[in-house]
């Protein structure tokens, strides 16, 4: 999966089996810091869609909002500026703001 970041937004190529349902992904966290300089954050892609049963093998571009990291990371260490490496599907990514 290929990712960037970008301001408050990470944007990663999805690929999935299908091409007859809608398939909705979001970008799901627990909540959680891994506490290292600087701090970590794990976070999932999952396809809330309906079962697809269809063959097809589609790659897709979809965009998902960081600042809910970035409002725990305020409440937790105060005010910015601040650096979370996003940990993403065996990658990571430097999210700074």
């Amino acid at each position: 999966m290929r990712t960037t970041i970008s301001g408050d937004e990470l944007t990663a190529n999805v690929s999935y089996g299908g091409g007859c349902e809608v398939h909705d992904f979001r970008a799901c966290w627990d909540f959680v810091f891994l506490e290292s300089f600087p701090v970590q954050a794990n976070l999932v892609i999952e396809d809330q869609g309906p079962p697809d049963y269809c063959q097809a093998y589609i790659t897709e571009t979809h965009v998902f909002d960081l600042t809910p990291i970035q409002t725990q990371w305020v409440s937790g260490y105060g005010p910015p500026p601040g650096e979370v490496t996003i940990n993403l599907g065996g990658g990571s990514a430097s999210y700074t703001f």
